[in-house]
Formats: structure tokens, C-alpha cells, sequence
């Protein structure tokens, strides 16, 4: 049988509970009357048990050593709107595989990941045209300033270019 994503979740979902219940148990063993008191944390619903599992079960998919199953975790986090794995996406900008970095870039740029920029400015140095192009068109969307940066230019205009973006990225933070 195939494990799929979906049993991943129910298993986590079951592993927090387990989890939850055992803390519980741990706490009502500890309060004695001589004990100091102890307040337990607040219960997680199950909807937020359910994400908290998925957003583990999607980074685990972002760290495995198949670039396939990497692709299909930043997949997920763009279709699912995990916004609290954008950081991991920035790290993803560094990928080996140009299918993970261009579509981390996407999913920044409909985030609206405006921390990306920095890392953003580096992939413009990225030897594929379309990673380039993809970094400048996320770059624009999440700034709104284009200083006329092309991907297919020679290397000395893109850097000229990229210094711009730099510089204009630097006054912008300073105010």
C-alpha cells in the first residue's frame, strides 16, 4: 500500500493527541498540594492540531533529498497558504534543483514575502536565465521598483542593475 500525504496527517494528528493527553496526565500527577501550582497549557483545537501536523508533515517534504518531493512541499505551502513556512522558502532560494528555487520565488511573491528581497537580490546572479527572470519579476511584485533589470543582459549590466536594486532596497529600509 502507498502512504500518501493524507495518512501522514492523520498520524500526526493522532501523535499530538497521544501527546496532549500524556502532558496532561503529567501535570495532574505533579499538582499536589504541596506542589506549586502548574497551568497547563491552553488545549489546541483540533483544526489547529490538524495544521500544526501538516505544517510539520510539509517541511519534512521541503528537507527530503529528492528535489521531486521538495517541489511538491513548496507546492503545498503555495496551494495551502502556510504562510508561517515562508522562511523556509527563503532557505528553499538556494536549492540545487531550478524547479524548487523558481517556484519558492512564486510563492514569496504571492505571499508577499517582502523579507525574501534580500535573498531575492542574490538569485539574480543565478547562472539560468529563468531563475534570473523569475527573481526580477518576483522582486518587482514585492517592492514595486523596477530599475530595469534584464535577466538575458550581459553580466556587468545585470550587476549594474542589481547594485540598484541594492541601494534603492537600503534607502527604502532607512526610512
Amino acid at each position: 500500500e502507498v502512504i500518501t500525504f493524507s495518512h501522514f496527517s492523520t498520524l500526526d494528528v493522532l501523535a499530538d493527541k497521544v501527546y496532549a493527553h500524556d502532558q496532561l496526565i503529567e501535570v495532574g500527577v505533579a499538582s499536589s498540594p504541596n506542589a506549586p501550582a502548574v497551568t497547563p497549557a491552553p488545549a489546541l483545537d483540533a483544526a489547529d492540531l490538524t495544521r500544526q501536523s501538516e505544517v510539520e508533515a510539509i517541511r519534512r517534504l521541503l528537507l527530503d533529498p529528492d528535489p521531486g518531493k521538495r517541489f511538491d512541499g513548496v507546492h503545498k505551502v503555495g496551494q495551502g497558504r502556510y504562510k508561517e513556512l515562508a522562511e523556509d522558502l527563503v532557505g528553499m532560494l538556494r536549492d540545487e534543483d531550478p524547479f524548487v528555487r523558481e517556484r519558492a520565488m512564486a510563492v514569496l511573491g504571492d505571499f508577499g514575502h517582502v523579507e525574501a528581497a534580500p535573498s531575492l537580490l542574490d538569485a539574480l546572479g543565478d547562472p539560468l536565465v529563468t531563475i534570473r527572470r523569475t527573481a526580477a519579476d518576483t522582486l518587482v511584485r514585492l517592492t514595486g521598483y523596477d530599475p530595469g533589470y534584464d535577466p538575458r543582459a550581459s553580466k556587468g549590466e545585470r550587476d549594474r542593475a542589481a547594485q540598484r536594486w541594492r541601494e534603492w532596497l537600503e534607502g527604502q529600509q532607512g526610512t
